[in-house]
């Protein structure tokens, strides 16, 4: 990932916020990789962008970050490989696509009861796709922050302490 805020003014980024007070720097480090490698995962699939990720190089991802009210928010977009220029139909339908995909694989994803055991829905290891499992590994990463909100285009999932939130 680069970072680069300037490219971020002409597209529509992907925001992570997240709780930064007394931040690990290796759970944001694992973090940036697994959403990396998730955010590219989903982005294979968008039917009319397929193509760009079969060639080298690929479309990169730009990081911007900020704090606002103690919490350290990302935003994320693609670009072109050799200039940073935004990518921004790229980054409209992949993210789309992502934060549905991620919001129904939440929905389908086994939850823990009351004392302990696991409760319906699909169990870990269980994925339908690889997408899916990249997905399910964000999951667990974010589920490390006290607080993380992921968010595009209107649409919000939040996870607070235990609670989970799909808006």
């Amino acid at each position: 990932m680069s970072t680069e805020g300037a490219a971020h003014a002409n597209s529509t980024p992907l925001v992570i916020e997240i709780d930064s007070h007394s931040l690990p720097i290796s759970q944001l480090s694992r973090l940036l990789r697994v959403l990396q490698t998730a955010i590219r995962e989903v982005a294979r699939e968008a039917e009319p962008f397929q193509h760009l990720f079969e060639q080298q190089p690929s479309p990169i991802l730009l990081l911007s970050t900020e704090i606002v009210e103690s919490r350290l928010r990302l935003s994320i977009s693609f670009a072109e490989p050799g200039d940073s220029s935004p990518i921004p139909d790229l980054s409209v339908q992949a993210f789309e696509f992502f934060i549905e995909r991620f919001a129904k694989l939440l929905e389908d994803t086994t939850q823990l009861g009351l004392w302990g055991q696991m409760m319906g829905g699909v169990g870990p290891g269980q994925f339908d796709s690889e997408v899916d499992r990249r997905l399910s590994e964000l999951r667990k990463e974010l589920r490390h922050f006290r607080s993380a909100h992921v968010s595009f285009d209107g649409r919000s999932i939040a996870f607070e302490d235990d609670q989970l939130r799909i808006e």
